[in-house]
């Protein structure tokens, strides 16, 4: 598994600046959940240092973007609508007190044929991020457009197995279990804005554990780390 970072890609932290070109990504067909402004604005004021872009080092142009916040082990979701702890995309239920867990709801890019770059490099700043907080693990919802949900019935090392050769058209989720992840369960589709489910889809739940869980570099309790204007990592 390699995570280097492709060498024209740089991840940085979301800014309100970025929020207009961030709109557009998650207008694209087949991106979801498709944030608002509003919930945008929520998620950079409930925890700034969760929310990543990825811009192209010559041109400054946003590739893609990736959110996350974090949750306790008994509040990620394990049945019913996966929005559920996104509070609609509010991101209220970001709880550094007492999570241990990164949710990591969204993940958008541009269409070209180096998509996987962009989610390569967006994933390991997630993933970065969760070890500097030790965190137990990243646990990523991904949305199932092709025929994957209903592949899902199937025990879950045989659907990851057919995912990874191809066989189930998932190419996210097959990006993922390439870096590392281990598919963990299924929930329910549901609208970003409403929270009601919109269709027939499903929702494959993978995660990433932390290798160093519970050794920290950053201090998730600090006042100076929850304030949106400091922007080191």
């Amino acid at each position: 598994m390699s995570r280097a970072k492709p060498p024209t890609v740089d991840v940085r932290r979301m800014s309100h600046e970025d929020l207009l070109d961030v709109i557009d990504l998650y207008a694209v067909p087949g991106a979801h959940p498709k944030w608002d402004m509003a919930a945008l604005l929520s998620q950079l004021a409930c925890f700034p240092h969760g929310q990543f872009v990825a811009e192209h080092r010559g041109t400054g142009e946003i590739l893609g973007a990736a959110s996350s916040l974090i949750l306790t082990e008994a509040a990620a979701p394990k049945s019913g609508p996966w929005l559920d702890p996104c509070a609609r995309g509010d991101f209220t239920g970001h709880d550094p007190e007492h999570g241990a867990v990164l949710w990591a709801p969204s993940l958008v890019t541009v269409t070209e044929a180096d998509w996987q770059d962009t989610a390569i490099a967006l994933d390991d700043a997630r993933r970065a991020l969760a070890e500097r907080l030790g965190m137990t693990a990243v646990l990523i919802p991904v949305r199932l457009s092709g025929s994957g949900g209903s592949a899902l019935n199937a025990p879950p090392e045989r659907f990851a197995k057919s995912v990874n050769a191809g066989k189930v058209a998932e190419p996210l989720l097959r990006l993922l279990l390439k870096q590392g992840y281990i598919l963990q369960g299924a929930l329910v589709d549901a609208d970003a804005v409403s929270g009601t489910v919109t269709q027939e889809a499903h929702v494959a739940v993978v995660a990433w554990r932390n290798p160093h869980a519970g050794k920290r570099w950053l201090d998730r309790h600090a006042t100076h780390f929850l304030q949106p204007d400091v922007d080191s990592l």
